[in-house]
């Protein structure tokens, strides 16, 4: 199964020391804090949509928000370019074609586990050049009684991509600190992704083993890691991806 880390960015370098905490509305009165990547200039989570737009670590100006329907085809080029020899890129669905995390994206919009407001895009001069998604996910702790808790606040991150001329630049950083934040001001409990440590711990990820979540597979060991948000309710037990993910 294809990892969540955008290609080799994953060893790009620190967190900007200057990033903003900033407040997410759009969830009631809960107000969670995150901190966001970059000189951010505005955030807005109304209905749960997040945009927002900051100056990456090059000097750059990008724009995160949802994806649009014109975005499609972007980003599936996006994605390809990102995972195309990576070592941990999935193998093509095609012989020759697009590595898998390519068409597991598509895969995971024609399925009910698709969350709109949490497939974000990064662009440059109207330009797609990075995207994150985050996709709904299970915890099968056999102690929630209540199956609207069992079917809302897990997900799956992944993919996370970004056009290899641009990795390193931190616009990989912002997509992840901009969907975790998307995915708190929704009420959600907790993220899973498979990727690399060194990375993702500097987002407040920990080996998902630690806070009781189950890998599909035990093998992947502190490659599968979990990140809780504010409204984490102490879930414990095993973790299911969205259906398109077992594909691979």
């Amino acid at each position: 199964m294809p990892r969540g880390g955008p290609g080799s960015a994953g060893r790009s370098g620190r967190i900007e020391t200057d990033a903003l905490a900033v407040d997410v509305r759009g969830a009631g009165h809960h107000r969670p804090r995150v901190e966001l990547v970059g000189r951010y200039r505005s955030i807005d989570c109304a209905t749960n949509l997040l945009t927002s737009y900051g100056r990456m670590r090059d000097g750059s100006q990008v724009l995160i928000r949802p994806e649009q329907p014109g975005d499609i085809e972007a980003i599936r080029a996006v994605t390809a370019a990102a995972f195309r020899g990576a070592a941990h890129s999935a193998p093509p669905v095609e012989p020759g074609g697009d590595p898998g995390e390519a068409t597991l994206v598509s895969w995971l919009r024609d399925d009910p586990s698709w969350i709109p407001e949490l497939s974000l895009v990064a662009t440059e001069d109207d330009a797609v050049i990075g995207h994150i998604v985050c996709t709904r996910a299970h915890v099968d702790d056999q102690s929630i009684d209540d199956r609207s808790k069992y079917d809302r606040g897990a997900l799956g991150l992944g993919p996370l991509s970004v056009s290899p001329q641009r990795q390193g630049t931190g616009i990989g950083s912002a997509l992840v600190q901009a969907v975790l934040a998307a995915a708190d001001a929704r009420g959600e409990s907790l993220v899973a992704l498979l990727g690399e440590p060194a990375y993702y711990g500097r987002f407040g990820f920990v080996p998902a083993r630690d806070v009781g979540i189950v890998a599909p597979d035990v093998s992947w060991g502190d490659y599968f890691q979990v990140r809780t948000l504010s409204r984490y309710d102490g879930r414990t037990g095993q973790f299911r991806y969205a259906t398109p993910f077992d594909k691979f």
